[in-house]
């Protein structure tokens, strides 16, 4: 008689759901695999768009600022002329203000028509 009693390939539940899992693994695993790498290379690319995108941005952000500097240069000549401007007309206010004539017109002799007024 045989001494060594006969172990059978699947002693319980728990072994079979391990063997279950060891299939599973390596029935899907490569394709676990797979789909990592797929995900690291699409995440590699969204990096690299955002770098590329991110450069396009700041060039055109400096292409933006060099174009506004000149603009806002215009603007502030226009404001200290249009300070000017307001000086001399409260200069010429003042300067009428002031004045005793009572126009162009003082002194200048009217025909007999002008004489009577309006119609």
């Amino acid at each position: 008689m045989n001494a060594v009693p006969p172990v059978p390939l699947f002693v319980g539940p728990v072994e079979l759901l391990l063997v279950g899992a060891v299939i599973l693994v390596i029935l899907f695993g490569s394709r676990a695999t797979d789909i990592a790498r797929e995900a690291g290379s699409a995440a590699g690319k969204v990096k690299k768009t955002r770098r590329e995108a991110e450069k396009e941005i700041d060039e055109v952000k400096g292409e933006f600022e060099e174009g506004i500097e000149p603009i806002k240069e215009e603007a502030q000549a226009v404001e200290e002329e249009v300070k000017e401007v307001e000086e001399d007309i409260e200069d010429i206010e003042t300067d009428i203000g002031g004045s005793t004539d009572d126009g162009p017109d003082r002194g200048v002799q009217l025909d007999d028509d002008e004489q009577d007024g309006p119609l």
